[in-house]
């Protein structure tokens, strides 16, 4: 059974990543046939910034899973808008995942899954992207992954200045 108390989504709901943009993924196949995702975001920072500032100042957030169990990334406009984030949903699939885990455990003695267990955390996050067209397997956009060993950085190099959205003044 899954620990609700390493569930990593708690670190990161709080974040509204709308108009954010996935700078860069990377996939890295390392020892023994682990799978590690590393999702390089342009964080838009509403929380840090006030419409109207004169400045907007974007944050760096860097996305480390040390184990991947799952990636799927659908882009059905091929010409538009790939990278920018609508949205982010969390704790997709994770029930069917724990029985399939509990299924292991009796199945093969001494299984410990690398993914739900007590001794690192875990995530289901899907961003949904502005990314819309009759697609091949969805019309929608979006960055799919679960997994576990998580770690977030906050870089400061590099941040990206200016608002996506010009605020309209003048009405009362």
């Amino acid at each position: 059974m899954r620990n609700p108390f390493k569930n990593y989504k708690d670190k990161l709901s709080d974040l509204y990543f709308h108009d954010s943009e996935i700078a860069s993924v990377e996939l890295i196949s390392n020892v023994q046939f682990n799978r590690k995702c590393i999702v390089n975001i342009d964080y838009y920072n509403w929380e840090g910034n006030k419409e109207n500032s004169g400045v907007w100042v974007w944050k760096k957030l860097k996305l480390t899973m040390n184990f991947v169990a799952h990636f799927d990334w659908n882009v059905p406009d091929f010409i538009n808008q790939s990278f920018t984030i609508y949205d982010a949903e969390f704790d997709l699939f994770l029930d069917e995942l724990d029985v399939k885990e509990q299924t292991k455990k009796y199945k093969y003695t001494g299984y410990k899954s690398p993914l739900l267990n007590d001794e690192v955390e875990y995530l289901s996050i899907k961003f949904m992207l502005n990314n819309f067209e009759e697609g091949i397997k969805s019309d929608e956009g979006f960055l799919y992954l679960i997994g576990s060993d998580i770690n977030i950085e906050w870089i400061d190099e590099d941040r990206r200045i200016g608002q996506t959205h010009i605020p309209i003044s003048g009405l009362d």
